[in-house]
């Protein structure tokens, strides 16, 4: 990446449904490219059970976001985004990031507050009907052992997604940085149109 201290980190946005496949797609991209992936949920549960005063705290906010499905503050979800990032390289890398933005304030938090400090490409929105999610959410449920991977609240997640974050990729839309690919379709088509949509942002990469 670039040897210029002060470039900004390279950044595609990931978004989609529960289950939609994004923590799929992230891995074959960033296998095959050596792309750095963060997710931000899996990001916020390795730090919540630190038995630090930030773990701490931060378990509380997830706590209540797990019982009542408000959403923690988006500088604290920033703050700990951005300590993975420098963590892993800052600008000496280019960062798949998936689940900051999930509701139209998470929009214009980023817009407004973190868009300036990073390169934004385009957003990944990987599509995919509710029937589909609910489905693979219960295959995903029987190994993941995730405590938010349960029937009782595979509804509310899927609801919740059309609701808040569905809005904000619209947002997004508009402003013409969105590719959309449907993920029901059979897994190396969805991957080959991925790989397609990179390549016209980063064809440095294309062999």
């Amino acid at each position: 990446m670039d040897n210029d201290p002060n470039a900004k980190p390279l950044v595609i946005l990931v978004m989609g449904g529960p289950a939609s496949g994004k923590g799929t797609y992230c891995k074959k991209l960033s296998s095959e490219f050596g792309l750095t992936h963060l997710s931000v949920g899996d990001i916020l549960r390795s730090e919540r059970l630190k038995d630090t005063e930030e773990g701490r705290e931060l378990n509380t906010f997830m706590l209540e976001f797990e019982q009542t499905g408000k959403l923690m503050s988006c500088d604290t979800v920033a703050f700990f985004l951005f300590k993975e990032m420098r963590a892993k390289g800052w600008n000496k890398n280019v960062f798949l990031i998936d689940g900051f933005i999930k509701a139209v304030a998470g929009f214009h938090y980023w817009m407004d507050q973190i868009n300036d400090q990073l390169e934004l490409k385009f957003v990944l929105y990987l599509e995919c009907g509710a029937e589909c999610m609910l489905k693979r959410m219960n295959v995903r449920s029987e190994t993941s052992g995730r405590l938010d991977d349960n029937e009782s609240i595979f509804h509310t997640r899927i609801k919740t997604f059309y609701k808040r974050t569905l809005p904000a990729i619209e947002l997004l839309a508009a402003l013409g940085i969105v590719v959309k690919v449907n993920t029901e379709e059979e897994m190396e088509k969805v991957y080959s149109k991925i790989r397609e949509a990179f390549f016209k942002f980063f064809p440095e990469f294309q062999y």
